[in-house]
This record gives structure tokens, C-alpha cells and sequence, in this order.
């Protein structure tokens, strides 16, 4: 990675281009040739996110190509084919066209802030689709498949189901999905919405109801006219509504540094991060705005 550094009264930006030998082995890999587009996500993401990371591509189909080739530069392709094989078999399933045929061209995974120990429990992930009404008529054959029966709740008016394949992301769409380990679903927009607390997509959807969310946030829509309107990869973060975050996603000793300077890190008032994809090369973008610390002005202290 090569970026250019520039410095303001009130924030940091860096713009480059990150190269990678063998594109096929490594995570960028997977965005390899893919047009960039708009984050749509920011919809049904409510405004308290902690956490976003947003992955867009033209199409789902030329995403898993990328993602395969992935997978065989990592001798992973056979076994997670092979797994693939052996649940449509026992469950009469086919994932190709009950799974993959409906997901449209993003996923977005977030966090919403929280004060679990475990930041986890506020983790969901959601999915654009091709077709709202294709993606439900097929989850609920999935879920009826694996012997689930009609665990549904209602609230303001959406849906929440439980689908009963609490690792299916991870097990079928990849590593992307693995803080998303159990079912609970709901449908908004054209997006299906997967959560690990129902408690938590019961926020989600009040958010949504109350338009309490990241595309009518002022302060974000501010910290995201610093970077293309139009990316692969866009990751955001709010460290002070990360509460608990770095213990999770960092190891014990970074987290701990982390968490013993929280309040300086605090002066960050979010930090962003953007790869868009131009054949082998990939267009860097990182941009953190910070609260100026004003100095008291001397006049004042004169008596």
C-alpha cells in the first residue's frame, strides 16, 4: 500500500493505491475486477452503528467466482464444495438456486452500540437481494427443509423469523459472515437483515421505523462526502460507541492498550476506510475526523 498523507485543523486523510502479487490468495482478491457502486445499506443501518463493513460488487455470481478462485488459492475449494454437496443431499436443498440466485449485489456487516460485554450480541449482517419476494419464499423453504416449524414474532409490524441454521452464512457465503452465528432474520427494504439477538433487530427495526438511520445521519453523511461515492470495500468506525469492541477484535495485548487509552481515542470522532477496485490495483482511501482541542485564549488570563 502507497498513500499520500494530508493533514487539517480537523482531520487526517490518506489516499493511495494498495497492489497485491497474487490477487486470488488474499481477501482484495475476492473484488478483483468488480465495478464499484453506491452503499445502499445505510437505509436500514441505524444511526447508534459502532461498527459497518460494506462489501459491494456487481452481482453475486461474479463475487463467488472471485471468492472460489479464493478459496482454491487457499486448497479450500474442494472441502467447501463438498460441504455444500452434502447438505443439499440431506436436506433436499439446493443452494445454488435457494441461497445464491436471490442475493443482489452487497453485503453489509454492522454493529450497533451496546453494553454487552460481548459486542457480538449486537452484530447483524445485511443482504441486498435481486427479488424481496424471491429471497423470502426461499428462506422459509430453507427453514421448513432442516425441520424448523413457523418460529416467527411480529414487531411494528415486520417480521422476525429464526431460520434454525444458526452458521448457514459462514458455512455457505464464507469467512465474511462469521460473527453472524445464529438465524434470526428480518426483511427490510430489499435487504434481508440477520441478527444474533432478536432484542437487537427489534432496535434495528424501530430505527428504521423512527428513520433513525445512517443515510439521514447528518454527521455521517458530513464524514462520507471525504471519500468516492462509489466503492468495493468501505469499512466505519465510532470508537465511542464501540464500547467493549477491542477486546473482540483485537489480541489481548492491543486490546488492552486500546482500552487504556479509550479516552484519547475518543477524540476520533469516527474513522473511515475504502478500497475501490481497478483491475489489479486498488484505490486506497483512509480519513479519520477529530475534535480540535482549543487552547485558552491568553488575552483571557490577563487581569
Amino acid at each position: 500500500m502507497e498513500v499520500d498523507l494530508k493533514i487539517s485543523d480537523k482531520g487526517i486523510m490518506m489516499n493511495g493505491f494498495s497492489s497485491i502479487k497474487d490477487s486470488s490468495s488474499t481477501f482484495l482478491g475476492n473484488l478483483k475486477n468488480l465495478p464499484p457502486s453506491k452503499i445502499g445499506a445505510t437505509s436500514v443501518v441505524p444511526d447508534n452503528v459502532s461498527f459497518m463493513s460494506v462489501l459491494n460488487f456487481d452481482h453475486y455470481s461474479s463475487y463467488r467466482k472471485n471468492f472460489k478462485e479464493y478459496l482454491s488459492a487457499q486448497q479450500k475449494l474442494y472441502q467447501h464444495e463438498k460441504n455444500i454437496s452434502n447438505f443439499n443431499k440431506a436436506h433436499q436443498l439446493n443452494l445454488k438456486e435457494d441461497l445464491f440466485k436471490w442475493i443482489g449485489s452487497e453485503f453489509c456487516f454492522f454493529i450497533t452500540q451496546g453494553d454487552q460485554e460481548n459486542p457480538m450480541e449486537n452484530a447483524c449482517v445485511a443482504i441486498q437481494t435481486t427479488n424481496v419476494e424471491l429471497a423470502s419464499e426461499k428462506l422459509k423453504k430453507i427453514s421448513h427443509a432442516v425441520g424448523n416449524k413457523n418460529d416467527s414474532t411480529l414487531f411494528s409490524n415486520h417480521v422476525i423469523y429464526n431460520l434454525g441454521l444458526p452458521n448457514l452464512l459462514k458455512f455457505a457465503l464464507g469467512d465474511y459472515f462469521n460473527q453472524n452465528n445464529r438465524s434470526h432474520y428480518t426483511i427490510l427494504e430489499d435487504y434481508v437483515v440477520f441478527g444474533n439477538d432478536v432484542g437487537n433487530l427489534k432496535n434495528v427495526i424501530n430505527s428504521y421505523v423512527r428513520r433513525k438511520t445512517l443515510v439521514k445521519d447528518k454527521d455521517f453523511n458530513q464524514f462520507y462526502d471525504h471519500f468516492n461515492d462509489k466503492s468495493n470495500y468501505f469499512v466505519y468506525l465510532n470508537p465511542k460507541k464501540a464500547k467493549n469492541f477491542w477486546n473482540s477484535f483485537l489480541n489481548e495485548e492491543l486490546g488492552k492498550v486500546f482500552n487504556e487509552n479509550q479516552e484519547l481515542i475518543n477524540k476520533f470522532e469516527a474513522i473511515g476506510f475504502q478500497v475501490v477496485s481497478h483491475e489489479n490495483l486498488y484505490f486506497t482511501n483512509v480519513y479519520s475526523n477529530y475534535k480540535v482541542i482549543e487552547e485558552p485564549d491568553n488575552l483571557n488570563l490577563v487581569t
